[in-house]
């Protein structure tokens, strides 16, 4: 427990990314969550009960900017 929360005190993440799961971000589109789980490395995590990616969330959503920004 102590180690992940100095993990995630040292990639800045604490309060952004753990309180807003980044399939969360995508499908309410907030593009500067996004941008933070992507920077923490969270970019292919899988939707535990359907196994969608952020990606096939931004897709199904029509959120272009974020499915871009996704795959680049």
């Amino acid at each position: 427990m102590t180690r992940t929360l100095i993990t995630l005190m040292a990639c800045g993440c604490l309060l952004s990314c753990s309180t807003v799961g980044i399939h969360s971000a995508v499908s309410y589109h907030r593009m500067d969550k996004v941008q933070q789980h992507v920077a923490a490395g969270h970019i292919n995590h899988k939707e535990p009960q359907f196994g969608q990616t952020p990606l096939m969330v931004a897709a199904w959503y029509g959120y272009f900017d974020i499915a871009k920004y996704l795959c680049e």
